[in-house]
């Protein structure tokens, strides 16, 4: 899978925005996964507990580096977060649910609610 584009074009106030979403927009995947497991889709036990698994590992990751950027530890770097990026949209059973939540998250963060 490729890194959306967006992702490169973020400025610091963005990507925190984005990944801010992401973290939230992960933990929406992570419910879906294990509502499709059986009886409700066609994911074995140990299919879902993988997939769950890999959700996880991201969403540990993307709150860990939205707090260390928060506080100063490590800069926003869009190229560094892409690769960060590459590796979750990757993640072995997790694929599809890590890229819907990335590509939320983006639209998320380039087109914010406004209630009216």
């Amino acid at each position: 899978m490729i890194v959306p584009k967006e992702i490169y074009e973020f400025s610091a106030e963005q990507g925190l925005t984005f990944l801010e979403h992401l973290a939230h927009n992960l933990t929406i995947e992570l419910r879906y996964a294990a509502s499709i497991r059986k009886p409700h889709g066609s994911l074995s036990h140990e299919q879902c507990h993988k997939t769950m698994y890999w959700i996880n590992e991201s969403t540990h990751n993307v709150v860990q580096l939205t707090r260390d950027i928060r506080i100063g530890r490590e800069n926003w770097n869009a190229e560094d977060i892409a690769n960060w990026v590459k590796l979750w949209i990757n993640y072995d059973h997790a694929d599809r649910h890590n890229m819907q939540a990335v590509v939320r998250s983006i639209h998320e963060t380039l087109y914010p609610y406004r209630p009216d």
